[in-house]
């Protein structure tokens, strides 16, 4: 007898277990296709009876299974298929034999011993095998943290949590340093169909907020580069700046945007050139050839214009109402446009720096035109100082709140940055690799907001410096503007403390600028980040983030196992002076001379005594586990966010389901999700409506639905960026948005709205012979939630298919919907 695995068609997600083990299951008397599809069971190879040992008897039941009537069935062919040639005969227990009594080879991984799977072609099948784990809930959870959900095709490729390691370590290895959006040819397609950004007058397509927005769904659906872009977006959210700040403070500010001139009498006459009262095309077009900011013909609304009387004209009463010239971003959507591509050139050099040095991302963070506009440090002057960047680059971009510097450390900082501004410069001054536009700070800038000075009394915009192609918007640095005294920072005596209430000894910055020039001012800047760096604090502040964001939101949580490192122990000892093993309140408060005199901060005593029995414990100075180690990594790769990634995401902490389904989804991350599991992301190339201001299949109505459900990604104001807290996106209000927008994207009433995803409902069920309810909500649950789900919520989710809502797209659709709406999906 020989059991030879069916040749099989293969699908899009690796078509492999289901026609193999469907085919064999009559034979076997057992159920192999209700609810295995796409996730395999883990087994032994040569473990043929199951026993968990590999011995004698595997050999023998493989022969009596194959030639004794009525013998016992095996739960795992693929165990049996020793020699991994698949097929099932007598040279499977002879290749046993030999090698249990002879030279022969052991049987192939997952050979005993060990565990794993078999995706090869002629799998055989392998309902059960008890002695291997089903890494299905570890994978997920892992999943729904280093991307932004799980797929078929990854839920299909990563079987084992071995495999799971690998392709995180893939992940974070093979993304490629300085991504380019172009390595991603489908992706860059998609997002160029947006057409983003401001291009010239009177052209600039509309909600802008919504295309730029819209890049983020698109980049989190469809790259391959999954962690790269959950951390890119992570730091996009911490260096966080604000697109309507950008366009109200600068864009349409000062000349650079809003209206120029309005019509009058005198224009008119001088317009009106046959004398008729009144202005037509014509007329309007010669004299705008001479004009070139004046508005196009085209642009003058209906109400203005009297189209009634061929070819239409504008008569002198409605000419004196209309604004006839603008600046360079003469309309909001110009303003917008231009704005969004300064937030997006962000971006994108956050997404080419996010496995990098920290330093590197926090100096591009503090030279990018939209943080500069954004903090207002464009209005930093020597004569005027603005503490508002200064301040953020502390608080909120490296240490953390009140850790490390003071009022006056802010105070200096913001005399370092004075004279940072934004300038129209030409593009040849920028180099090519410069992505973020702030390499060459000296270059001259070129005035976008004079008037012409020889066409008096109208004095339209001077349009000589206008051109997108020649100039562009990059950070300069205006030695007019610096400061350049001496700044002295981190000074004991003012009184600064670590995390742990420690005086920063030692740790005085005293800049003194060897000169008055533009290199001179940003020699400031280098020493002052070089030593921001340093800081332990700094390492401790964004690891902790990192940690938030992909382990836990408590850290207190995190397991503390490890004892006091020689150099903390210490510290503590310096402050247990009566060496009880713990700081009471009197020890904490003792002045240290000079530097402290009140003795160290409350706030510091308070957040350090977690009990709150008024003493702190070793324990309670021990930082835990996992954050040490990421500090330590920190300390020994130069803050290199790859390596600390690797740390965190190696350990024992995120590789186990101890924290599993902790964090909640954020609206963005559960939208997104589902759209990944059904593939479902918007082809913009593809549908049937036109790439404007009314649909982008789907993918702009979705922006603003993130809206509705209280996610503003580039439109928040505060420059804290939206909570990445699982119990802040809790609110009633946030949850009903998000889950009504899922029921229509997934199941929509009309397939013309906007508002839905664009997937096809019945390809898995053709794909997976999903042929009834059952298989189907076990199908998708497995798909949605790793196969977690309730027996009560399982009936639920079956009834929502034979009984599917009054406007249910079909069957399939109204499960999916209400699979979708289950608390665990909204959860990480």
């Amino acid at each position: 007898m020989t059991f030879q695995a069916r040749g099989h068609r293969w699908c899009l997600h690796l078509f492999i277990a289901l026609a193999a083990s469907c085919w064999l299951a009559p034979s076997l008397g057992s159920n192999l296709c209700a609810d295995d599809f796409f996730r395999l069971t883990q087994f032994s190879r040569g473990d043929n009876n199951g026993d968990s040992r590999y011995n004698i008897g595997d050999p023998l039941f493989t022969l009596n299974f194959l030639f004794v009537p009525d013998s016992d069935r095996p739960t795992c062919l693929e165990a049996l298929d020793a020699n991994d040639d698949d097929s099932l005969d007598i040279s499977d227990p002879v290749y046993e034999l030999t090698n249990l009594f002879g030279t022969g080879d052991p049987p192939p991984a997952p050979g005993p011993g060990e565990c794993g799977v078999d995706l090869s072609v002629g799998y055989m099948g392998c309902d059960q095998y008890d002695f291997c784990p089903d890494d299905t809930a570890l994978i997920v959870h892992a999943l729904n943290r280093v991307t932004y959900g799980p797929t078929e095709d990854l839920l299909t490729k990563i079987q084992t949590r071995d495999d799971l390691v690998e392709y995180i370590t893939s992940q974070l290895d093979d993304a490629p340093d300085n991504y380019d959006q172009r390595m991603e040819p489908e992706l860059d397609t998609q997002i160029e169909a947006l057409n983003l950004g401001f291009v010239e007058a009177f052209s600039t397509p509309g909600r802008q907020t919504e295309r730029l927005k819209s890049t983020l769904v698109l980049n989190a659906a469809l790259s391959r580069w999954q962690l790269l872009h959950v951390v890119t977006q992570f730091f996009n959210n911490h260096f966080h700046s604000d697109l309507t700040a950008v366009r109200d403070q600068f864009f349409r500010r000062g000349g650079r945007g809003g209206q120029s001139n309005r019509g009058d009498a005198a224009v008119f006459a001088v317009v009106d050139t046959d004398l008729s009262g009144g202005i037509d095309e014509v007329e309007w077009e010669a004299y705008r050839a001479l004009h070139s900011p004046l508005r196009p013909w085209t642009s003058f609304s209906r109400r203005i214009r009297d189209d009634n009387v061929s070819p239409g004209i504008i008569t002198a009463d409605e000419f004196d109402n209309v604004v006839i010239a603008y600046w360079k971003y003469g309309r909001g959507t110009d303003q917008r446009g231009i704005a969004a591509e300064q937030e997006l050139r962000e971006y994108t050099v956050y997404r080419r720096l996010a496995f990098g040095a920290f330093k590197g991302m926090l100096e591009a963070c503090a030279k990018s035109v939209a943080m500069t506009i954004y903090l207002n440090n464009f209005e930093n002057i020597a004569s005027e100082p603005n503490e508002n960047y200064a301040r953020e680059y502390f608080e909120l971009q490296s240490q953390g709140a009140d850790r490390v510097y003071t009022q006056i450390d802010i105070q200096e900082a913001a005399r370092v940055f004075t004279g940072w501004s934004v300038g129209w410069v030409q593009q040849s001054a920028i180099a090519d690799d410069d992505y973020n536009h702030m390499n060459n700070p000296s270059a001259t800038v070129f005035p976008i907001n004079r008037r012409v000075s020889n066409q008096r009394p109208f004095n339209y915009p001077d349009t000589a410096f206008w051109d997108d192609s020649t100039y562009t918007w990059a950070f300069v640095l205006n030695p007019n503007n610096h400061d350049f005294g001496t700044k002295v920072l981190f000074d004991p005596l003012y009184g600064g403390v670590d995390s742990f209430g420690n005086p920063l000894s030692g740790a005085a910055l005293t800049i003194t600028p060897s000169g008055n020039a533009v290199t001179d001012a940003m020699q400031e800047f280098d020493l002052l980040l070089d030593r921001t760096v340093a800081f332990r604090d700094v390492a401790k502040f964004i690891s902790t983030k990192l940690i938030q964001l992909l382990v836990t939101d408590d850290l207190s949580d995190l397991p503390k196992t490890l004892p006091l490192s020689p150099v903390m122990q210490a510290l503590f000892d310096a402050v247990d002076t009566d060496g009880s093993g713990s700081i009471d309140f009197d020890e904490w408060e003792m002045p240290i001379p000079l530097v402290l005199p009140n003795g160290r901060p409350i706030a510091v005593f308070n957040e350090l005594d977690v009990s709150g029995d008024g003493l702190i414990t070793e324990l309670e100075y021990q930082e835990p586990d996992l954050l040490g180690a990421a500090i330590d990594t920190w300390q020994a790769e130069d803050g290199n966010i790859r390596e600390v990634l690797r740390t965190i995401l190696m350990s024992d902490e995120f590789l186990s389901l101890d924290f599993a389904q902790s964090k909640v989804k954020t609206p963005f991350e559960s939208v997104v999700s589902a759209m990944r599991a059904l593939d479902s992301a918007p082809d913009l190339l593809s549908t049937s409506g036109f790439l404007g201001d009314q649909q982008l299949g789907g993918v702009l109505a979705t922006a603003v639905e993130l809206v509705g459900a209280g996610m503003e990604l580039w439109d928040f104001s505060d420059p804290t960026g939206e909570s990445e807290f699982g119990f802040d996106w809790m609110h009633t209000v946030g949850l009903l948005e998000r889950l009504k927008y899922l029921n229509r994207a997934t199941n929509p009433q009309d397939l013309n709205t906007d508002f839905r995803f664009f997937y096809d409902p019945f390809i898995r069920q053709t794909d997976w012979g999903l042929t009834d309810a059952e298989l189907s909500v076990d199908f998708f649950s497995l798909l949605f939630l790793g196969g977690d789900l309730l027996s009560e919520q399982r009936t639920l989710a079956i009834d929502a298919y034979d009984n599917p809502t009054a406007g249910s797209l079909t069957e399939v659709t109204s499960a999916i919907a209400f699979l979708l709406s289950l608390p665990q999906f909204q959860k990480q």
